[in-house]
């Protein structure tokens, strides 16, 4: 399979910036073959000016949302090209107003055709179901979901549950399928031998697990585990602490261990209840 189906989501940024360098990379393969000197990167602000005849620095760069210094680079560039020019502003001299120079009008003009003969291609490499504007509803909606911050926020919080935010629950025959996947997806090794299993979930996520029967006085403790990245906030604590108060009807001794794990004594002695190992 490929890693870029493998991955999934998790490789969004990257498969994007792939797309992005094959598009353009493309697109230039035109200009070239119409024997146009044209750089793709000079489009945003070439079709803007084209557009609205003159902008300022700070206009162009609100309008394409990209950095005052990034713009400034792009128009020094333009500039030494005499593609455009700059000149104060008629009523404010502070202001700067950069438009289109001869040379830079002619050079879009000849490239308009190019843009034109685009905009009727890039129809093609759609899926026949989906419309243009629909896909760049899409699009903005990811733009504003990442200008939000709504990734890095979302993520952080995904990272930094709270024992409260965890529950324990006892899984049906639809959680048991979701428990399979999950042990498959963390490479943990589970044997069922009988018994109990409960689960953590922090949201609709299985976190951690743990297989327990009891004996006598005492809670046989077959297994317990934690995905790695959610130890250290409480779920495998949670889970101990379920487990001991689930036989409610006459006192434990503690919990026994069939060999001796050290993170599980780690955890057993956070708990405070007694366990001995076998």
């Amino acid at each position: 399979m490929s890693v870029y189906q493998d991955a999934g989501l998790l490789i969004l940024g990257t498969r994007l910036k792939r797309i992005s360098d094959r598009f353009l990379n493309e697109v230039s393969k035109i200009y070239i073959k119409q024997n146009i000197c044209f750089e793709t990167a000079w489009f945003p602000v070439l079709f803007l000016l084209d557009k609205k005849g003159s902008m300022s620095l700070t206009e162009i760069s609100n309008e394409l949302e990209v950095s005052h210094s990034a713009i400034s680079q792009m128009i020094n560039q333009l500039q030494i090209k005499k593609i455009v020019d700059i000149q104060p502003h008629d009523s404010d001299a502070r202001i700067k107003k950069i438009f289109l120079t001869i040379k830079g009008k002619k050079l879009v003009e000849q490239v308009h055709p190019v843009w034109n003969a685009l905009d009727k291609s890039l129809h093609r490499i759609l899926p026949q179901n989906i419309e243009q504007g629909e896909f760049l509803n899409v699009l903005s909606y990811i733009e504003k979901q990442l200008n939000d911050n709504i990734l890095s926020e979302t993520t952080l919080t995904y990272l930094n549950h709270q024992p409260d935010d965890i529950k324990i629950v006892e899984p049906d025959s639809q959680t048991m399928k979701k428990l399979i996947g999950w042990l498959k997806k963390e490479d943990a090794v589970f044997m069922p031998s009988g018994g109990n299993i409960i689960l953590a979930l922090a949201g609709d996520e299985i976190i951690g697990m743990a297989a327990f029967k009891f004996k006598d006085d005492a809670v046989i403790l077959n297994y317990l585990f934690v995905t790695p990245g959610q130890r250290r906030k409480g779920a495998g604590l949670k889970l101990i602490r379920y487990i001991y108060q689930k036989n409610n009807k006459k006192p434990l001794d503690g919990f026994q261990l069939d060999d001796a794990n050290i993170d599980l004594i780690k955890v057993l002695i956070k708990s405070g209840y007694p366990f001995m190992v076998k």
